[in-house]
């Protein structure tokens, strides 16, 4: 049975907190920037292309083909000083590299239905191993979902960042170590219940699914970052830079710019998907 966690309001990271139940949610936006920034994913979902479907969408802000809305407020996002300080914290300082930026937008009617993960899915099954989820394992990552409007469809099992599955969840995932079946029960879950202009920051090697019936529109950022004084994790290699094209990046706007030529060097430097599940990453 899914139980709904409540809130404490606070704009600084609990980092005893964090490391115990993986998760802190923080006040981010001021008045002022949750209606600037709620006006821009109202925008996004003007478009002919998100307008005409009833469905969820996870739509990339960073990538070729990123809907065009001529403002960058939600780029701009990426370099919120709240988000930015409570990040370099858990991770134990900066500089930050961009993982990933995209927004969640749904409408009325919509449905959004994810099976249980961690987000390990990049890793092929036989190098998934109870170290990574374990208090020894440097998880150099940190996820998160900032709603610009009522959202409730972020599900989560607190704690299980930090020790193997237990019985009841490998029942859950069956034979699988990547995702679990859609109507899979998870015992220990909680529904987040993020207000407008807050953000849960998590660390994803979580249990999580995303999951809701929508009544009012979601909107919301979801974003991730590594810190360069360890090696990037799995997670990072979602998509590959060095086949972006330049004039892509050229087109960004200026911080968004400076984030992706950033982590394009971080790509280079550290090419391949391999060394980020090897023990060497243990404490």
């Amino acid at each position: 049975m899914t139980s709904t966690a409540a809130q404490p309001r606070t704009t600084s990271v609990d980092l005893a907190l964090f490391h115990k139940q993986g998760y802190v949610v923080l006040d981010v936006l001021s008045p002022a920037e949750l209606a600037r920034h709620r006006a821009a994913g109202d925008a996004v979902m003007q478009l002919d292309r998100y307008a005409s479907k009833l469905q969820f969408h996870y739509i990339p802000l960073i990538t070729p083909g990123a809907p065009v809305t001529n403002d960058p407020t939600l780029l701009e996002t990426v370099d919120h000083p709240i988000l930015i300080a409570a990040v370099e914290k858990i991770l134990g300082g900066g500089p930050l590299v961009l993982d990933n930026a995209a927004i969640l937008c749904a409408e009325p009617g919509a449905i959004y239905i994810q099976g249980w993960h961690r987000d390990v899915l990049q890793v092929p099954q036989e190098h998934i191993t109870d170290e990574m989820f374990s208090p020894r394992w440097v998880h150099n990552n940190v996820q998160l979902n900032m709603a610009l409007a009522d959202d409730a469809a972020f599900h989560t099992v607190p704690g299980s960042h930090a020790r193997p599955d237990t019985p009841g969840e490998r029942a859950a995932f069956g034979n699988s170590r990547h995702l679990s079946p859609d109507d899979a029960s998870m015992p220990g879950s909680v529904t987040l219940h993020l207000k407008p202009g807050q953000a849960v920051l998590y660390n994803n090697n979580l249990i999580h699914r995303g999951y809701a019936e929508f009544t009012t529109p979601r909107r919301t950022l979801h974003i991730g970052y590594h810190s360069v004084h360890r090696p990037p994790t799995w997670h990072f290699y979602n998509f590959d830079d060095r086949v972006l094209p330049r004039e892509h990046i050229a087109s960004l706007p200026p911080s968004a710019r400076r984030w992706m030529e950033a982590r394009l060097q971080r790509r280079i430097a550290w090419p391949d998907i391999e060394p980020s599940w090897r023990s060497g990453f243990v404490r």
